[in-house]
């Protein structure tokens, strides 16, 4: 609670035009008494905050600057969302009040133990990271309660892993996420904790299997954007998409191989033929249309799924890789020319490959 009584006195006194002398003289006490009022040296008795209110013709609340805050249980989430978003320090002591009023309500237990793992970690201090783990795990039993599709027993045990990690347990944080590694969703912070703690060859395949979700989840976003970019017209983003991403596959080939990223980039050449035709650089349309049909064709002559052919990916890792877009490359680029749907696209297309 914050008390404003200096400030509302002085912005009270001015509006009625008054000096400190006169409001002084009205009230009966002295000009030095008025001035360290409103410097905030000292503090009017109970009947004199009474008093000015009334001649102020205003609260004693108001008067004080106290605002009562609304400790309903939506408001109160949202004051510790918005102390996590600042990562605000200064509102531990209200999520403290905040658990005493709703100790078994989950969005508040969960939302506590965040604020306290940030700060805690922040500042190194044990005793807040202490604080949040058992929040965390009070969390977990009231899991039922969960409404958010982001927050589930894998995703707080992953919480309570990183806590572990931030308190220097890291075999322990390790341990946590292997047995909660649904879908690989912690591979590469497996593989970064086991590196730490010096497990060079098991982290080298966790850290392995974890970059090629990581590549896959780009290589999708590279596919979406590029087509939303795509529909809402605007031509230069989806240009800087599908270049970044052609240079973010050919960075990660494996050296002289032909490999599932020739399927993938003969379909980036393709979409980057099409932003080069809708920028009116017809000639150069062409060009990339047909490199994609090259590359397509020579992945498909001799097709490689295997993970053997992407740089940085350890040699015990022999995961096939795949997508939907089609059974072959050159189907993949027919799915991707019915999606644009252009004609000037089709007929350059029959153009440059002799196929409708």
């Amino acid at each position: 609670m914050e008390i404003r009584l200096p400030e509302n006195i002085r912005h009270c006194r001015k509006e009625r035009s008054l000096t400190q002398e006169q409001l002084a003289e009205t009230l009966g006490v002295t000009t030095g008494a008025v001035y360290k009022w409103e410097a905030g040296l000292s503090v009017p008795e109970l009947a004199m905050i009474m008093e000015l209110a009334d001649f102020f013709d205003t609260s004693v609340d108001a008067l004080l600057g106290y605002e009562m805050k609304d400790n309903g249980l939506s408001p109160t989430i949202g004051r510790l969302y918005e102390a996590v978003r600042a990562k605000d320090g200064s509102k531990l002591a209200e999520a403290e009040k905040a658990l005493k009023r709703y100790p078994n309500n989950f969005e508040i237990v969960h939302t506590a133990a965040v604020l306290f793992y940030i700060i805690g970690n922040n500042d190194k201090d044990k005793g807040l990271l202490m604080r949040s783990l058992e929040l965390y795990r009070k969390a977990q039993t009231l899991i039922t309660q969960n409404k958010h599709p982001k927050w589930n027993e894998t995703t707080l045990s992953g919480s309570i892993a990183l806590v572990y990690d931030a308190l220097g347990d890291k075999e322990k944080a390790a341990g946590i996420m292997k047995d909660n590694n649904t879908g690989g969703l912690y591979d590469t912070v497996i593989g970064s904790l086991l590196a730490q703690c010096g497990k060079l060859d098991e982290a080298e395949d966790f850290l392995s299997q974890g970059f090629l979700n990581s590549v896959g989840t780009i290589v999708n976003f590279i596919y979406g954007q590029t087509l939303l970019c795509l529909r809402r017209k605007v031509y230069g983003k989806a240009n800087d998409v599908v270049v970044w991403g052609t240079q973010f596959l050919c960075g990660l080939r494996a050296a002289d191989t032909t490999g599932y990223f020739d399927r993938l980039l003969s379909t980036l050449y393709f979409l980057l033929g099409y932003v080069r035709l809708r920028q009116g650089e017809r000639t150069e349309a062409a060009e990339l249309l047909k490199k994609a049909a090259d590359t397509a064709e020579r992945f498909d002559s001799e097709p490689c799924y295997s993970s053997a052919s992407i740089r940085f990916v350890s040699a015990h890792i022999d995961s096939e890789l795949y997508d939907v877009l089609g059974r072959t490359a050159a189907e993949s680029l027919d799915t991707c020319r019915r999606e644009i749907n252009s004609r000037e696209l089709d007929t350059l297309w029959k153009e440059v490959t002799g196929n409708g």
